[in-house]
């Protein structure tokens, strides 16, 4: 789980809304759809005192996206903070 700032953010006018708002990447190994990715980790971060955007990516997505040249990933995984890393 990767904590990130969301580049658009940069450009809120609203320091307050832009400081209380939390990004996160989740990298996951499953063969589930999108959906059902995004609703699994959703509900294990319910309640929610501040909004949450989240990202949940297996890791050939983001694999497939860095080898596409996708600067997005690169900056989240050169620029953002490990929340959680599972060992295998």
């Amino acid at each position: 789980m990767v904590w990130f700032e969301h580049p658009i953010r940069r450009f809120c006018s609203d320091w307050q809304w832009s400081f209380f708002q939390v990004d996160l990447l989740v990298i996951m190994d499953t063969t589930e759809p999108m959906t059902q990715r995004y609703l699994a980790v959703s509900r294990l971060l319910r309640p929610r005192p501040f909004p949450v955007d989240i990202l949940v990516k297996t890791p050939q997505e983001v694999t497939q996206a860095l080898e596409n040249g996708d600067f997005f990933f690169a900056k989240i995984l050169a620029q953002g903070k490990i929340l959680y890393e599972r060992r295998n």
